[in-house]
């Protein structure tokens, strides 16, 4: 039994390490790329992204120029160096825990091509989980569904505006903001979540 635990945590890392690596790099940006749609993804690469990060709609490489449509899981994960980010129109999905405890994050613009925020892992963290700098943000229309744990841990964020098509409201997509005083509930939500809003003093 214990042999079989430890071939499928292996299996596990190497399925993890094929999914997250880079395909090429263009000014600093990593990304993969989907060939069954042609199209590419932004995902971590060799070094840690720092400062100020504008991701592209499209990205040109060895003469083939590509779409960007989404944000793979984990790729800001536990970065310490990011200030800022983004995300240019044609974005439209941004992976589990991408930007997980980016303590210094603290400006952020998401496309209003965006379509979702985080895959509905049951196990994530939460895309934004953790980001104690970020004061406040705004939710595309697109976006339906604010999945569980979306800002859990976010204790300085002060002001979040929800576009019209939000529907959902997940558990715990606020707990532990102790410096939330506005969130501005659009009419289309139908469903508030599990201690959705713990710890907002």
């Amino acid at each position: 039994m214990r042999q079989i635990t430890k071939i499928v945590s292996l299996l596990t890392f190497m399925l993890s390490q094929s999914i997250w690596s880079y395909s090429f790099e263009v000014g600093g940006i990593y990304y993969g790329y989907n060939p069954s749609t042609q199209t590419a993804y932004v995902t971590s690469g060799d070094k840690e992204y720092e400062g100020d990060v504008t991701i592209p709609s499209t990205v040109t490489f060895n003469g083939r120029t590509m779409n960007v449509v989404s944000i793979a899981d984990r790729t800001f994960y536990r970065n310490q160096k990011l200030q800022s980010i983004t995300i240019s129109d044609g974005i439209t999905s941004i992976g589990d825990e991408a930007f997980y405890c980016c303590t210094l994050l603290s400006s952020i613009s998401l496309p209003k091509t965006l379509l979702s925020i985080g895959n509905n892992y049951y196990a994530s963290q939460g895309v934004f989980y953790g980001c104690q700098s970020l004061s406040s943000i705004i939710i595309p229309d697109g976006v339906k569904c604010l999945e569980r744990r979306t800002f859990r841990g976010c204790s300085n964020l002060v002001s979040v505006l929800l576009g019209k098509g939000v529907e959902i409201i997940n558990d715990y997509v606020f707990d532990g903001c102790v410096s939330l005083k506005k969130v501005i509930i659009p009419s289309n939500v139908t469903t508030i979540g599990e201690a959705a809003f713990k710890g907002c003093i």
